[in-house]
């Protein structure tokens, strides 16, 4: 039965005088949406956020997210804090990647123990495995912070758009 309605169809399509250029129509159609398919699976994933988490070698604990205003930055070397924890957040991350997605991440700030002389870290993740809620976090762990601000920036490697934040560290009397 099935042979039949596909020799009727290639009949009528023979008949109106389409034949091949009508199933190249249908094919030029067809296949470039899959590929488009499996391209947006990958543009869909964005970063969303930037989390800075102050490192305290006294308690071994984290701050709150230092970028939203709750934690206190001033003279931070002060009160045993010497590093920060950097979380880049990636949201649409489906549950199965087709191909790795690598995160570029960039920080540029004057280390505590300098007057000047800006120190401009880099550092590349690659993300593997996708998720079933959507989200992954990649670190980036940076030494020596606290008396100056620090400005972050992060993208997925191989797209222009960047996602900045500053951290306002400062010192003083």
């Amino acid at each position: 039965m099935k042979t039949r309605s596909l020799k009727i169809i290639d009949l009528s399509l023979a008949a109106r005088g389409y034949g091949f250029p009508a199933i190249a129509f249908l094919f030029l159609i067809y296949v470039p949406a899959f590929v488009c398919a499996a391209q947006d699976e990958n543009s869909r994933i964005r970063i969303s956020r930037i989390q800075a988490r102050i490192f305290y070698n006294n308690t071994g604990a984290f701050s709150e997210d230092a970028i939203g205003g709750n934690v206190d930055l001033w003279n931070t070397p002060f009160d045993s804090s010497y590093s920060t924890l950097v979380i880049v957040e990636l949201d649409g991350v489906p549950e199965y990647l087709k191909s790795d997605i690598r995160v570029e991440f960039a920080a540029r700030y004057i280390p505590f123990d300098r007057v000047k002389g800006v120190q401009v870290v880099r550092q590349v993740e690659t993300i593997r495995n996708g998720s079933e809620n959507g989200k992954i976090y990649v670190a980036f762990w940076l030494k020596k912070t606290g008396c100056n601000p620090v400005r972050l920036a992060a993208r997925i490697v191989g797209r222009k758009q960047r996602f900045r934040e500053t951290i306002n560290f400062g010192c003083g009397e």
